[in-house]
């Protein structure tokens, strides 16, 4: 479980090709980054997810994904635009064979699995995207436009 931070920082430092701040390798240099292997860092809902549940039913196994307990989760919105939902964060606290337990419940609906729409079938379902990263390369961005 260890982490890594690269912070790239504002300095009067400046290269013609790659600006201001950069990480970066020229010619036939070459940037070699590993973190903790995800076989697979999203999938999709096979099941509707109601708001306020803390179970997901997911496409794939989360497990064989590389995925772990403590992990963030994003759940893509299905909510139409008018109706206000949004993507959220989660925790899972546990993982089944095809799902996962999150330690906050969901705010809102999240579609999952196939609709059938105008008598054709659709798989229309939310994307479960696993949010860790323990190689982060950050640095300041107030100035970025």
């Amino acid at each position: 479980n260890l982490r890594a931070t690269i912070y790239i920082a504002k300095s009067g430092h400046s290269h013609i090709a790659f600006g201001q701040r950069f990480l970066g390798g020229r010619g036939s240099g070459r940037i070699d980054i590993h973190g903790r292997t995800l076989e697979r860092t999203w999938t999709l809902l096979s099941a509707n997810a109601p708001a306020g549940s803390t179970v997901l039913h997911l496409k794939d196994d989360p497990a064989a994904m590389g995925w772990r307990v403590g992990d963030r989760l994003g759940v893509a919105t299905t909510t139409p635009h008018t109706k206000n939902g949004r993507s959220t964060i989660h925790t899972i606290t546990s993982m089944g064979a095809k799902s996962v337990s999150l330690a906050e419940p969901l705010q809102f609906e999240h579609w999952g699995g196939h609709r059938n729409v105008a008598g054709r079938r659709f798989e229309l379902a939310a994307e479960v995207v696993n949010m860790e990263r323990n190689v982060l390369i950050t640095g300041d961005h107030d100035d970025i436009e």
